[in-house]
């Protein structure tokens, strides 16, 4: 595959002469010494991640028991799970007026057979474990499949939460319709919508809704709303369809705007769009919406293509010079899926575009995550990198800016999507997804990434990811997770609160660094051997400080660090750490390939 925007290096075992890996070989003499020592060595391994859980006492589905997983680089706190539920996914969620979190998506009630719109409200601003943390839960059940696809607050003049807006999904036999439903702080249906939900469709046509955000007028009173998706229609004489992209407006009440809905599309060609963005100006007035999506074009073609559509504040095709911009190559297919206005904080002004998907460059029909950057006036940036991942499939979904808490000065980008990559995670199963977040510097360069895999070979979707008000570069991810199947549950809904515990204002240089403080917690002790091991042998969490983790300064970070810290540690004398050694940080005195991305 072409090179990825992130070089990927895993270490694996090797053989020694004798016969015995290297990995036993270290474990046996660890566990020589400890037994010697009277060291209580598997007491210190760090519990598995997102691998805990017990049944409630009063009979309900599980709940997660969260694992204390911490670096310095990020952590996860919690998941969370909707409960009730035979099978659910969480599609949106965003933080409220009393910083709680509320999520809405599908759910089938244990012993149902429809899948039925949900929305749930939990407590924060720390992620809720439990039920007993849950301010509200409900149902909300019509006839056929409903689906919560996106979720807006609405709030009253002293800024106080009003109710939400869901924009909904039903499926009812051959009739797909695009629904808006009205809710109360609580979560139930509010009464002075009628009827509530308004449905926008129309009769043999499928309209699909992929996305939604507010619309408002050049004062930035709420006017409504702009719902985007796709339109199918089926022609009853030959039996073909076609599909096109599709946007709508709506007024405040959710009534349909004169005019609309409006389409994009050629014939015999598939177009989809995944995803809608404001377009504010330097004066924060929306002055206009970015649509993204796909093309899929009829066989025999195999490649599709990607596509950036500006419309204006009226919902007309915009300005831009090429409108749409279509991202295609000879490659087997683009699709962009999310889409972001970025700005410079400093003066508040509008700098560009992000836009993320999935890109497959070659006839192994893999998809790399990709993100590509366009300026003010759709223009792409062809300096950026622009592909993320391993070898076998990941996908971005969400991008949102990141900030300097202490200057408001944009510090860059964190990416959410789907990996099915084990150089990534070695803990994915072949066949299972998991969550999967990249940290990008502003000119795109990567910071770090992490997969969040669950439990059992898990297969793990992402659907949203928003900032955490009131925390420094913290952020929470859902979607949803198999991992509870064992259980007797299938799918259910799952969110992760994910916090960076650095700050990344600019790409890392040379840093100081303790020397065989492997996991980079300040202190050298049976913690950071265990680390080394783990990492090298077990696919654990890899050292952020490849120079700190080199125990012994042989240039090489491998099994001999790992003996070499514990030789330090237990026997004394004559096993000296090499300089800038374990107590007092330093530069690195030897010149050589290991690198310092981050050391606290």
């Amino acid at each position: 595959k072409p090179s990825t925007g992130m070089e990927i290096t895993k270490k694996t075992a090797v053989q020694t002469g004798t016969g015995v890996t290297v990995a036993a070989a270290a474990m046996l003499a660890v566990g020589a010494i400890a037994a010697s020592l009277a060291i209580g060595l598997l007491a210190a391994l760090p519990a598995a991640r997102l691998a805990q859980f017990h049944i409630a006492a009063n009979g309900d589905p599980p709940i997660e028991d969260p694992p204390s997983l911490s670096s310095p680089f990020y952590y996860i706190e919690s998941a969370r799970l909707v409960p009730f539920a035979e099978t659910a996914s969480f599609n949106s969620v965003v933080q409220n007026h009393d910083l709680d979190y509320a999520h809405v998506g599908w759910a089938r009630p244990i012993g149902g057979t429809d899948q039925d719109l949900f929305f749930l409200i939990a407590h924060g601003p720390t992620v809720a474990v439990n039920e007993s943390h849950l301010k509200s839960f409900k149902i909300h059940n019509t006839v056929g499949h409903q689906a919560g696809i996106t979720l807006d607050e609405l709030r009253n003049p002293d800024s106080t939460t009003q109710g939400y807006i869901v924009a909904g999904q039903q499926i009812n036999g051959a009739a797909v319709d695009a629904m808006l439903y009205k809710l109360t702080a609580s979560g139930d249906i509010d009464a002075t919508w009628s009827p509530n939900p308004r449905v926008i469709g129309a009769a043999g046509r499928r309209e699909l809704l992929s996305g939604m955000v507010q619309t408002e007028d050049a004062a930035g009173n709420h006017t409504g709303y702009l719902l985007v998706g796709s339109v199918t229609v089926i022609n009853t004489n030959d039996n073909t369809a076609e599909t096109d992209g599709w946007w709508v407006m709506t007024d405040i009440d959710g009534n349909v705007r004169a005019g609309f809905p409006k389409t994009f599309g050629v014939p015999q060609v598939v177009e989809k769009i995944n995803a809608v963005t404001q377009v504010r100006d330097v004066n924060r007035q929306v002055v206009g919406y970015v649509l993204v999506g796909e093309t899929i074009p009829p066989p025999p073609a195999i490649s599709g293509d990607a596509f950036v559509l500006q419309v204006d504040q009226a919902g007309g095709v915009g300005g831009w010079a090429q409108n749409p911009v279509v991202i295609g190559s000879q490659n087997f297919g683009e699709s962009l899926y999310g889409i972001l206005q970025t700005f410079d904080r400093r003066d508040g002004s509008p700098t560009g575009f992000i836009a993320v998907g999935k890109t497959v460059p070659d006839a192994t029909h893999s998809a790399q995550a990709s993100v590509i950057r366009l300026n003010n006036d759709g223009i792409l940036d062809p300096s950026w990198p622009s592909l993320y991942g391993g070898e076998r499939n990941d996908v971005f979904k969400r991008a949102i800016q990141t900030f300097d808490p202490a200057t408001g000065n944009d510090t860059g980008y964190l990416l959410l999507g789907d990996t099915n990559s084990r150089s990534i995670d070695v803990q994915i199963a072949e066949d299972a997804f998991a969550f999967y977040f990249v940290r990008l510097h502003r000119d795109g360069s990567p910071i770090w990434e992490k997969a969040a895999t669950g439990l059992n070979g898990s297969f793990d979707v992402s659907a949203d990811l928003i900032p955490i008000t009131g925390s420094d570069y913290t952020w929470l991810a859902a979607g949803q997770t198999t991992a509870w199947a064992l259980l007797g549950a299938n799918n259910v809904g799952y969110s992760v609160k994910l916090q960076q515990g650095a700050r990344h204002d600019a790409p890392a240089g040379a840093m100081d660094f303790r020397r065989g403080d492997a996991n980079t917690d300040g202190a050298i002790d049976i913690s950071d051997p265990i680390f080394t091991l783990l990492a090298l042998f077990r696919g654990g969490q890899q050292p952020t400080c490849e120079d700190a983790a080199d125990s012994n300064d042989d240039s090489q970070w491998d099994i001999s660090d790992a003996v070499n810290t514990l030789l330090y540690l237990f026997q004394g004398a004559g096993n000296a750490i090499p300089a800038p050694g374990p107590l007092e940080k330093g530069p690195d005195p030897t010149g050589d390939d290991l690198g310092c991305d981050f050391y606290q």
